[in-house]
């Protein structure tokens, strides 16, 4: 069992990354908003979950034959990069980061929601994607297939 939590090693099927990872997962962060209402406990629990669901999604892109750091980028930078920008990253004054094609500031307010977008974007896409996806049949180079 501790293989399966700890371990990217290996692939595992849809059934499992739904009963194991997504759906609790997913529970764990329902009955926590609607017992705090967000907040900073909220965020707390977000990333004791992150690292156990991001092993299940890594596991699940070996599964369709993907490496695991496109799992890494998404379940794990992303997050991290979103809650630096949430303690760190907002102050009083604007600050300008980029000048556009004709001279327009773009505001780093405006960068990080546009790279919020993007990242959340991918985030939902990706879940969506190896959470149907069947895997790849037979052996890969990530190891056997899990159903037989």
């Amino acid at each position: 069992m501790t293989k399966l939590w700890l371990s990217t090693d290996g692939r595992i099927p849809i059934a499992i990354f739904w009963s194991r990872f997504l759906a609790p997962v997913a529970f764990i962060l329902g009955v926590t908003l609607a017992m705090t209402g967000g907040g900073l406990p909220f965020v707390f629990i977000c990333l004791l979950v992150v690292v156990p669901f991001s092993i299940g999604a890594v596991k699940r892109l070996h599964d369709l034959n993907f490496p695991g750091w496109i799992g890494f980028l998404l379940y794990i930078a992303g997050p991290v990069m979103q809650l630096g920008w949430l303690l760190f990253g907002s102050n009083e004054e604007p600050r300008v980061v980029l000048r556009g094609w004709s001279g327009f500031p773009i505001y780093a307010d405006d960068f990080a929601f546009l790279a919020g977008a993007a990242w959340f974007f991918l985030f939902v896409f990706t879940t969506v994607f190896i959470s149907l996806s069947p895997g790849t049949k037979g052996s890969n180079k990530y190891g056997p297939n899990p159903v037989g």
